[in-house]
């Protein structure tokens, strides 16, 4: 698998105050891309399904953990 790039997710801080992320609650990402979101649903204690075409991407992700 080919390194990362550095992936900057758009409208970060605006989708993540609009999820209104709480604790323990699921959030599914169904365009795991870079996982940037995803990255802040769990920095914020939320649990993320995170889905993706790409498997390597799927794989870059569950390496975050």
């Amino acid at each position: 698998m080919e390194p990362i790039t550095q992936h900057i997710p758009v409208l970060y801080e605006e989708a993540l105050d609009l999820l209104k992320v709480r604790p323990g609650e699921v959030y599914v990402d169904a365009t795991l891309g870079g996982a940037g979101h995803a990255r802040g649903i769990l920095e914020r204690g939320g649990l993320v399904l995170g889905l993706d075409q790409d498997p390597e991407a799927v794989a870059r992700a569950q390496a975050l953990n």
